[in-house]
């Protein structure tokens, strides 16, 4: 049996390695620690979060917190 893939896999697994290197240049070019550069790319993450849980909870109102009704 073998296990299939999804299409956009490779295309997933690609854009990885380059944000990875992308993020790793910038880290490098602003001397940030590693601690730093996550800090950073946490903040990303849940701002990105954020306005995604608001446009599934509000669609008609995405300016609307997540948490109001």
């Amino acid at each position: 049996m073998s296990i299939r893939l999804h299409p956009r896999m490779r295309q997933v697994r690609l854009a990885r390695g380059e944000i990875s290197e992308a993020v790793m240049d910038i880290a490098k070019d602003r001397s940030l620690t590693m601690i730093e550069t996550v800090g950073i790319l946490t903040e990303v993450a849940q701002e990105w979060c954020r306005h995604l849980l608001r446009a599934e909870r509000h669609p008609d109102d995405p300016e609307k917190k997540a948490d109001e009704t």
